[in-house]
């Protein structure tokens, strides 16, 4: 109801800077603008415009737009403020993936998600907005595109070589929902080599242990199996030794090629006729399985066909001996090691 809206914004502002706060909530300045828009069109706009001039509010500048009339002016002052050095990436991830982003110009969603990758933890925006683009949708539709594919793939990059700080399960999890969409799919090769390089640049750089992100490269390995265990079994013999112990201790729920096709595994296996890799390989299996009462122990279906399949059966069954013990520290874990022990004994049978 005010004559002067303006000056009512004004005195908004005021009071915020006199409080000395730079980080608050934007929900009574953002709800201000909204509500003099739908009353005076165009002088939320102009108010907006003004916001690009003010230290204090240019790096909350898309917190205070409006999500249901966001149009390509909108998005072009949010690029303008993005681009000041003081304004942060972690707000803007919903531009790109929102249901109201969908009219806007492809080409400038893709400049946006490129000014982001350059800025600090901007790699983290990208992974999780691109996750959440991908929520819930049909794997069997390119829902990204190459060029958006070609993003995603440099911020997992980008992520996986940065110092390994404050990696959780949440960027685990966007990460491997982005690769799923980018490496199943042509295109993009030398960004999927680069991928691959900074996994075994990592292993390397840090003593055969992995990066961290278990879930992304379960999904790697996955969807790229031969390229990713040429990689494994490349390098020098000090390369080698590291990425064996990669392979065999990495995972820490599952092993890194569970989720991959056994039968590609063997016929790589195959192709390479190598004991050392048939016997590294197996190490990277999922031997045991338990039943839902955990009272049950037995070999998994796919180590059985891995061990059918392959030329050195002591080697590989030995591989597997090497497994008994638990890996981890809850109930009895003599009783863990029974189990095992008797899920090992069908082979006396064998």
């Amino acid at each position: 109801g005010s004559q002067d809206p303006l000056a009512q914004w004004a005195e908004l502002v005021d009071l915020l800077r006199l409080s000395g706060l730079t980080n608050f909530n934007c929900n009574v300045l953002a709800g201000f603008i909204d509500a003099v828009g739908r009353i005076h069109q165009g002088l939320d706009r102009e108010i907006l415009d003004g916001c690009l001039n003010d230290p204090l509010l240019r790096p909350a500048i898309v917190m205070l737009h409006s999500a249901h009339d966001f149009g390509e002016a909108d998005l072009d002052r949010c690029m303008i403020a993005l681009a000041h050095p003081d304004t942060l990436a972690w707000s803007y991830g919903g531009l790109i993936w929102r249901r109201e982003s969908a009219v806007l110009p492809p080409a400038k969603i893709l400049e946006l998600a490129n000014m982001l990758l350059q800025k600090p933890k901007g790699d983290d925006v990208v992974l999780d907005a691109l996750g959440m683009k991908l929520h819930d949708t049909d794997k069997s539709v390119d829902t990204l595109g190459p060029d958006l594919r070609r993003i995603g793939l440099i911020a997992a990059i980008n992520r996986l070589s940065r110092d390994r700080d404050g990696n959780n399960d949440s960027v685990d999890y966007h990460m491997a929902a982005v690769l799923a969409s980018c490496l199943t799919r042509e295109g993009n090769e030398s960004e999927k080599s680069a991928w691959l390089n900074a996994i075994f640049t990592s292993v390397d750089t840090h003593y055969g242990f992995a990066p961290g992100y278990d879930q992304a490269i379960q999904m790697t390995a996955a969807s790229m199996p031969e390229a990713f265990l040429d990689r494994v079994f490349s390098g020098d013999e000090r390369q080698l030794e590291l990425r064996l112990h990669f392979l065999e201790h990495s995972g820490y729920r599952r092993s890194l090629l569970a989720t991959t096709d056994v039968e590609r595994i063997v016929e790589w296996c195959r192709v390479k006729a190598d004991r050392i890799i048939w016997t590294g390989v197996a190490t990277a299996l999922d031997v045991f399985t338990t039943s839902d009462d955990e009272k049950a122990t037995s070999i998994s279906d796919r180590c059985i066909q891995f061990l059918e399949a392959s030329p050195y059966p002591d080697q590989v069954l030995s591989s597997f001996a090497g497994r008994i013990t638990p890996n981890g520290w809850s109930g009895s874990r003599a009783d863990i090691m029974e189990r095992n022990r008797k899920a090992l004994a069908v082979f006396s049978q064998h």
